[in-house]
């Protein structure tokens, strides 16, 4: 397969997943909601501004000739933002929708979703290791509409003899890194000493460069097919880690002080502030297993690496 469509082509995971696929030879076309002049840059690649939830059905909707799409187009979760509902819906599942069906009439025989380890909700409290076997239980808004899209994608393409994906990836790292990273980040900036658990825990992470191989090997390998894949390295690291690799990023000392983890937690309550306490250090421990023994694939870069490579971008 040579010939992709990339959705969210503009976003953090898109920008590098293309970069790589025209590096490893393949024929890219990007899809955004906002063209390369509003971003005040040139593209290497051609991109088709376009709301997905509002793609025409007609023949011309997608490029002739295409062999797969790799959808990461969505509504991303946001701390703070509360859109409501109908927006995740809008945006995550009728967009997917509009995806599978204009694929279906250009021919596509594969389509790689790009979804969340959020849709195991629950199961990923309490230290267990989640993997692809485990039941999704979504608890926020977003997981719900990722879980929704990858069942309605699993209802249309298979019939229609499409070949479908589905990867669930971990936290992504690397350089210029959005979202809870971006903020640990910040906060690594500002040289504080930071508080650490005495006792290490352990969360999964997957590193953008080697999420983006992965993707490639989703979309050429035949074992792939009809599989449901989660995204890790096989690696889990602790907090305490992910900041002193940062910070070496930044040419910072670690500057961490080991604090009784009861201790931290009754504090962090105290000031309500439990539930980012448990984001930071609480154990996700996510199993990849397949990735591994059924397609072959191994990380591209090491973990500190990436965390390093953030740290850079942020100093």
């Amino acid at each position: 397969m040579s010939r992709i469509l990339v959705t969210g082509s503009r976003g953090y995971i898109g920008r590098a997943l293309c970069t790589h696929l025209m590096n490893c030879g393949f024929s890219v076309t990007g899809m955004a909601r906002r063209s390369s002049d509003d971003y005040g840059e040139v593209s290497l690649f051609p991109v088709i501004q376009a709301d997905l939830a509002e793609l025409h059905a007609g023949p011309d909707a997608l490029p002739a000739g295409l062999d797969a799409v790799v959808h990461l187009a969505g509504r991303a979760h946001e701390s703070g933002e509360s859109p409501g509902e109908a927006a995740y819906v809008r945006d995550n599942v009728q967009a997917s929708r509009q995806l599978a069906e204009v694929a279906i009439r250009a021919g596509v025989r594969r389509l790689v979703f790009v979804s969340s380890i959020g849709v195991y909700g629950r199961r990923l409290s309490g230290g267990a290791l989640v993997n692809e076997a485990t039941s999704p239980e979504p608890v926020e808004i977003y997981a719900q509409s990722k879980l929704a899209a990858e069942r309605l994608l699993g209802e249309l393409l298979p019939a229609a003899g499409v070949e479908l994906v589905i990867v669930r990836p971990a936290l992504v790292v690397g350089a210029y890194a959005p979202g809870n990273l971006a903020r640990l980040g910040a906060l690594a900036r500002r040289g504080w000493p930071l508080p650490v658990p005495w006792a290490d825990n352990a969360r999964s992470f997957i590193g953008l460069r080697s999420l983006v191989d992965l993707l490639r090997v989703c979309l050429t390998h035949s074992s792939a097919a009809g599989s449901l894949i989660n995204a890790t390295d096989p690696q889990p690291v602790s907090t305490r880690e992910v900041i002193t690799w940062i910070r070496e990023g930044m040419g910072r000392p670690a500057r961490l002080v080991r604090l009784p983890g009861r201790l931290m937690r009754l504090g962090a309550a105290a000031i309500g502030q439990a539930a980012l306490h448990d984001k930071l250090f609480g154990d996700l421990l996510v199993g990849s297993t397949r990735a591994r023994e059924v397609l072959g694939w191994q990380p591209v870069c090491a973990l500190p690496d990436e965390f390093r490579d953030l740290g850079r971008s942020l100093a």
